[in-house]
């Protein structure tokens, strides 16, 4: 399977910009107006055009190379810009077709080499320069850029090595994400064959240098890390071949640094040689030094799993040789019991024992018991006098205080003569000021009591 970014080409003469050769050829067709000798003539605005043409023509022949500064960047169809420097500035613009072969997508910012050439876009009005190579001025800028976003990678925890997820041990089936036209490719399957060839191999085919090849990777990256359950995917190996820092550029891209920490499935990148290291690098589960190390990081390699195997059989055998012999011991142990051997002999003896075991309960069961019966004879012959003793003791007690309830009984006191006035809310009256005249008392005597009404109170005389 190879998932490749569907790519229009397009005609770069049929854009806005006049290329020299056109210029030239349309004037040579006799399509553009020839110089009228008469300068005081008014000419049409194609006239000057015209003459605009022919002079930038005769005055720039030939490719130039000129060096400035990107800015007011568009990356559309095509690319559009402006060169400047402290002085100056000039419009540019960069064809598809030629941005597409750019090691680098240049920046606001950026100083640049641009090669190309000068034409005038009658049409538009404009003097500009076609651009139909760049690339960055000296490797200075681009290794501040690579340490600059290694260090923003670095702080937002992309490159964690916690965050990192396991290979697989053995897997099944595999991606490679590369071009189909590289060495890479090749070494990556020569290895995966000797190793172990059971493996199915995905190849998923991407640009991998120049302008626009970073979203074409992290495109296919996203796609296959999307398509792994369903395709039956363990890991995923991203490589190509070695290159100048410009050439390996699109792996340094923050696009394909996001696609591959957002991934589930687990990464080996493997980009250039073993000195050269990228962002994808970095944020990948895995870094090899080569596209073959690649591979025999995710591959066990056929000869050592052979033996591997056979020393696990080893071991398993063995294991189970002695697992068996040991049950055969304890089996053969059981088999030869009497209980086996000689079942009824054995039952008789079981027999046996349980009648001895009963009497020997039954005698010690009447033991206990007449030892029981004695020590509770023992107790109560030590304790009988005592709780008599006890018992008289209290019945006297119980006497003398009968006596002294019946010394302080009431009526007792009313059988040697005395008697109680109560009024007719049943208060005892006990002196006869407190008794009421005319008012009807209750007089409480031993053998009854009667009602009486009080008369005057007469008071006491002394003797």
């Amino acid at each position: 399977m190879a998932i490749r970014k569907p790519f229009k080409a397009e005609d770069a003469t049929g854009g806005l910009f006049q290329s020299v050769d056109a210029t030239r050829a349309a004037r040579q067709a006799g399509s553009a107006p020839s110089p009228t000798p008469d300068a005081v003539a008014p000419l049409t605005v194609s006239q000057l055009a015209a003459r605009i043409t022919q002079a930038v023509d005769a005055a720039f022949p030939e490719r130039l190379t000129v060096i400035g500064e990107v800015s007011r960047l568009t990356d559309r169809t095509h690319l559009y810009f402006r060169l400047k420097d402290e002085a100056a500035v000039i419009e540019a613009i960069c064809y598809r077709s030629d941005a597409a072969r750019l090691s680098v997508r240049p920046r606001d910012g950026d100083q640049v080499i641009a090669k190309g050439r000068v034409g005038y876009w009658a049409e538009g009005g404009r003097l500009s320069l076609r651009v139909e190579s760049m690339e960055p001025v000296g490797a200075g800028g681009l290794d501040a850029t690579l340490r600059a976003l290694i260090e923003d990678l670095r702080k937002r925890g992309w490159l964690d090595p916690a965050l990192k997820r396991p290979l697989p041990s053995h897997p099944t089936r595999i991606a490679i994400i590369t071009s189909r036209t590289g060495a890479a490719l090749q070494d990556c399957l020569a290895t995966a064959r000797a190793r172990l060839p059971s493996t199915e191999i995905l190849v998923v085919d991407v640009r991998v240098q120049g302008a626009g090849a970073e979203r074409e990777i992290a495109a296919a990256v996203r796609a296959v890390d999307h398509a792994a359950a369903r395709l039956g995917i363990d890991a995923l190996i991203l490589t190509r071949g070695g290159g100048s820092i410009e050439d390996l550029w699109c792996f340094n891209e923050e696009i394909v640094a996001a696609a591959i920490h957002e991934a589930t499935l687990p990464i080996v990148a493997a980009i250039g040689h073993e000195i050269d290291t990228t962002v994808a690098d970095l944020v990948a589960d895995h870094r090899a030094a080569t596209p073959t190390a690649a591979v025999m990081a995710l591959l066990p390699d056929r000869a050592a799993l052979r033996e591997e195997l056979n020393a696990t059989s080893n071991r398993m055998r063995l294991a189970l040789s002695r697992h068996f012999a040991t049950r055969r011991q304890a089996l053969e142990a059981v088999a030869s019991r009497p209980a086996l051997t000689d079942p009824a002999n054995s039952i008789l003896r079981q027999r046996e024992g349980l009648v001895h075991w009963q009497r020997a309960m039954l005698s010690a069961a009447t033991t206990l018991v007449l030892q029981e019966g004695a020590r509770f004879r023992t107790v109560a012959d030590r304790w009988s006098p005592m709780m008599m003793h006890r018992l008289e003791s209290l019945a006297g007690s119980l006497e003398t205080v009968a006596g002294r309830l019946a010394a302080v009984d009431p009526m007792s006191v009313l059988d040697r003569g005395y008697a109680i006035v109560r009024t007719e809310e049943g208060r005892v009256v006990a002196r006869a000021e407190n008794a009421t005249s005319c008012k009807e008392h209750t007089i409480l005597w031993a053998d009854g009591e009667r009602t009486a009404t009080m008369g005057e109170r007469t008071p006491k005389t002394s003797k």
